[in-house]
């Protein structure tokens, strides 16, 4: 969450406002404004978060032990 709080902070308040000038409601404002622009910090998030996942996961395994030569 904290990775996306400066994005979320990026969507400005005009921006609602002027879709609501406009006749679009909260679905098509979020269609159209919300989610295009926050588009790439949630999709880096998730790249961030599954690759913190799989680095987890490979150190948990019983069977990766570290390579000796």
């Amino acid at each position: 969450m904290l990775l996306l709080f400066p994005a979320l902070a990026g969507l400005r308040t005009e921006w609602q406002e002027a879709a609501s000038l406009l006749g679009a409601g909260r679905l098509a404002y979020w269609r159209h404004i919300g989610l295009p622009v926050l588009w790439p910090a949630l999709l880096g998030t998730l790249t961030i978060l599954i690759a913190n996942a799989m680095g987890l996961t490979q150190r948990s395994m019983p069977w990766s032990t570290p390579a000796t030569t």
